[in-house]
């Protein structure tokens, strides 16, 4: 009787290894670029909701009842704490810098606060209910990536 004995040899056991490592390079990058892809969008979706946010009080502040003008005011506490009050309604943010550029819609008045400017410790503007605002732009900028943005534009109105 003739026993086969042979087992496996050296070369298929570096084939099988080279290729599972193979295979496992692959789905580890797949993974790791899912979960960056993750991480942008979460950042995207939560900067959309703090802009919407701020939109909400400019918005709220505007046309709420009464015709008394509401102001925007801008404070620097220090080199990194601001505070940003929006008639009644107070933000601020250790995550990310806001730049909000307005204008009055009859083109007389424009106001820019950058909360990533050191230079600028405090702003007031005082708005008028009865005139149209725009939000010609809405800017948030993550403190730990400055090319990761959102922005938005709007017009606050009221009829």
């Amino acid at each position: 009787m003739i026993k086969n004995n042979q087992g496996i040899t050296l070369i298929e056991l570096l084939v099988t290894i080279s290729l599972s490592l193979t295979i496992m390079g692959l789905i580890s990058g797949v993974l790791m670029q899912s979960f960056r892809s993750m991480e942008i969008s979460d950042t995207h979706i939560k900067f959309r909701q703090e802009a919407n946010i701020i939109i909400s009080m400019i918005s709220g502040a505007h046309l709420s009842a009464g015709s008394d003008p509401y102001t925007i005011t801008y404070q620097r506490s220090n080199s990194e704490d601001w505070v940003m009050t929006i008639g009644e309604n107070s933000l601020s943010s250790q995550n990310y810098d806001i730049r909000l550029e307005l204008k009055s819609s009859n083109g007389t008045s424009s106001f820019v606060i950058d909360t990533s400017s050191t230079t600028v410790n405090s702003q007031t503007l005082t708005i008028n209910k009865k005139i149209p605002i725009i939000v010609h732009k809405l800017t948030l900028i993550n403190k730990k990536d400055r090319t990761n943005k959102f922005e938005i534009s709007t017009i606050i109105s009221r009829l």
